[in-house]
């Protein structure tokens, strides 16, 4: 008689965990976690004809420093302090993007007169190659907050001997945003890659180039 009760409660004990386990799982699924997700989209709106540029310029992928490689937006709260955010995100990895709006934004430039990707198989003059030092929001002020973008950019003259650097610069953007929310930072973000890419294709204007 003892053992037929202890093997009753545990069916009972057994029954009622299961659906403990079934009410959690239903509700872990109708609490499922949303991610917002942001890229980065820049235009070029400059309506100036000038004469095409000679050569083509193979954009390579860009890397990206340690802290801020990731999909998750990072903010800065303190002088050390980094923090980044679960819930809004880039779309795809942020070298990435950043790469492509380069690449976007010199083909319609006309500095050049090709320019192709970093998987292209064509033959080319000029390699362009980025490292990004930073992208986040400084969110250290009580009520004002920024986007910053640091890019230091490389163009390699293919026609000289290997791994010759012709043009070296680093350009730094800081851009307030309207709050400190993340559709404001990718607003910011967008403001301070424009004003890098302006200031990127008047400098490789002014750079003396002859293709052989």
């Amino acid at each position: 008689m003892i053992t037929i009760r202890v093997l009753k409660l545990s069916a009972a004990a057994s029954c009622l965990a299961m659906a403990v386990l079934a009410y959690v799982g239903g509700c872990t699924q109708n609490s499922r976690i949303v991610q917002d997700q942001y890229r980065l989209d820049v235009a070029r709106v400059s309506n100036d004809r000038q004469t095409r540029g000679q050569g083509v310029l193979k954009v390579r992928r860009f890397v990206i420093s340690s802290p801020f490689e990731t999909h998750e937006f990072v903010y800065r709260k303190a002088e050390s302090r980094y923090v980044s955010d679960f819930y809004n995100r880039f779309l795809s990895p942020p070298a990435g993007l950043i790469t492509e709006e380069v690449r976007q934004w010199l083909s319609e430039s006309g500095v050049f007169a090709n320019v192709v990707g970093a998987f292209s198989g064509v033959d080319y003059d000029y390699m362009l190659e980025g490292d990004i030092l930073a992208v986040y929001g400084d969110h250290r002020g009580e009520t004002e907050s920024n986007a910053v973008m640091e890019i230091e950019f490389m163009l390699i003259d293919e026609h000289l001997k290997k791994d010759i650097i012709i043009f070296n610069r680093k350009y730094r953007s800081v851009q307030p945003t309207d709050d400190k929310s993340a559709s404001s930072l990718a607003e910011g973000l967008n403001a301070c890659l424009v004003e890098i890419l302006t200031n990127l294709e008047a400098d490789l204007r002014r750079l003396p180039r002859k293709v052989q």
